[in-house]
């Protein structure tokens, strides 16, 4: 089962936290796959932060999204599962989306992508959000092997890109740059 969001039809279930400061805006302009629409963070004062919720009742899950944080050091994406932090996203200095996919045991109710504005200017923005049963690549059609990622430069504040670790029992995360970035 597959659940996608590219944000160019709606918001696809994902809804801004009520109690949040500050608020996700559907937005158009670059995103990863060129032209398109997308989630950006709202604006408001430094150290606000805003809640994209998505409530599921499956288990195990591979979720997976693009993001762009640009600005201060206190600006992440931070990913909560069940209530519980799963993993931040820092910041990045070289303005490009960047790609960030974790494996997550056991969901019960929800995965909340909380937007955290270090400065007042800074820009926080997500994309292409997926949801399916596991983060395994689908078999190639040809039947030959998948070849590896290509090598891709290190994103300053976040893990290796092409690297996966684990950040909870059997939970795993994995970062890349996309290459395919215009700005």
């Amino acid at each position: 089962m597959r659940e996608d969001c590219s944000f160019e039809q709606g918001t696809c279930g994902w809804k801004n936290d009520p109690s949040s400061r500050l608020k996700w805006l559907r937005r158009q302009g670059d995103t990863p796959q060129g032209k398109g629409h997308y989630m950006l963070l709202g604006k408001g004062k430094k150290n606000f932060e805003a809640g994209l919720l998505f409530k599921t009742s499956i288990m195990d899950k591979c979720l997976s999204f693009s993001y762009k944080i640009e600005g201060a050091k206190g600006s992440a994406i931070e990913v909560y599962v069940d209530g519980r932090h799963f993993e931040d996203l820092k910041a990045t200095k070289d303005g490009k989306w960047h790609k960030a996919t974790f494996t997550i045991n056991k969901v019960n109710k929800k995965i909340v992508v909380y937007g955290v504005r270090g400065k007042k200017k800074d820009s926080i923005a997500i994309d292409d959000i997926m949801l399916s049963d596991n983060c395994g690549p689908s078999p190639p059609a040809t039947g030959q092997p998948t070849p590896p990622p290509p090598n891709t430069p290190s994103v300053p504040g976040t893990s290796p890109p092409g690297e996966t670790r684990n950040v909870a029992s059997n939970d795993s995360v994995h970062l890349e740059t996309l290459e395919n970035d215009e700005n």
